[in-house]
């Protein structure tokens, strides 16, 4: 029965906090500044699965700005997490492990820091200390108000951890709440073949 109840734990993730501010489109964080994208030909966007991703541009761990379809023609995990959550706590030690594993030139895995640990939006300081504390050195993003349960202006998350899988022709292709690695590294390795 133990095993049943963790197992079930397992997948489901942490609840979101109650307190959490949808993306309204005033946060600057998410409001991309002019730049071109050849390849971004469609005339709409949202994050749901079967869609081309809405832009985003976030400052990462190094004070860097990140540009969500910079990463074209390249295997996208988007991990949405808050510092609070075990689970995200979990697996925060994956994203250079799966960089190495499946090569930087065809994957990235970009790590969209929601909260800190009293549920206030992350800062660079949290950046900072989420990536030291778990050794990552692929991108770990300040998600600002990037959760909007419409998908319109942001990710629908409604638990963390939430993991997003954007193809190499930048459509989003899956997307799971929780963590199961054996379903994420089948997934991974889907969309790597295609």
């Amino acid at each position: 029965m133990i095993y049943l109840i963790m197992i079930l734990s397992a997948l489901l993730g942490c609840a979101a906090n109650k307190d959490v501010k949808q993306n309204n489109g005033s946060d600057s964080s998410t409001e991309v500044e002019e730049k071109s994208w050849d390849f971004a030909t469609w005339e709409e966007c949202n994050q749901w699965v079967g869609s081309h991703p809405c832009n985003f541009q976030l400052m990462n761990q190094y004070g860097e700005t990140t540009y969500l379809y910079d990463y074209h023609e390249k295997v996208i995990v988007i991990d949405l997490s808050t510092m609070w959550c075990g689970y995200c706590q979990n697996i925060a030690s994956k994203p250079d492990e799966y960089m190495e594993k499946y090569g930087a030139d065809k994957f990235i895995w970009l790590t969209l820091l929601v909260e800190d640990y009293e549920g206030n939006k992350a800062d660079i300081k949290d950046l900072e200390i989420w990536s030291s504390l778990n050794n990552i050195t692929s991108p770990v993003l300040a998600a600002g108000d990037i959760i909007d349960m419409s998908g319109e202006n942001g990710f629908p998350a409604s638990a963390w951890p939430t993991i997003v899988l954007i193809n190499k022709e930048m459509i989003v292709s899956k997307a799971a709440v929780g963590w199961n690695e054996q379903i994420i590294q089948a997934w991974i390795e889907e969309l790597l073949a295609e």
